[in-house]
């Protein structure tokens, strides 16, 4: 990638090369999640059974979700009134055809 950067159209170039790399890590990740499926039904995956604490493992996704709700809270710009501003009354107009 450090090619590129001396190229004239370095910047587009180079995000287009993160995004391939990106989408075929994404891939990867599809075919991996596929290839273990695909051993889970052949029954040549073995699971062993071991306690669980339920409440622990619900306090933790608890926990996580209320995290991610607390940046995206803080990341997202107020819309409420976007839908009403947009398609507001008078906003849309028929086509007569």
């Amino acid at each position: 990638m450090d090619a590129l950067q001396v190229t004239p159209h370095a910047g587009t170039a180079l995000q287009n090369v993160k995004a391939i790399l990106d989408g075929s890590e994404k891939m990867a990740k599809m075919i991996e999640d596929l290839l273990d499926t695909a051993r889970i039904e052949g029954g040549q995956v073995t699971f062993e059974k071991e306690p669980l604490a339920l409440n622990t493992l619900r306090t933790l996704i608890a926990a996580k979700f209320r995290q991610k709700h607390r940046f995206e809270s803080q990341q997202m710009p107020d819309t409420r009134g976007a839908a009403r501003t947009l398609c507001g009354p008078g906003s849309l107009k028929a086509n007569s055809a």
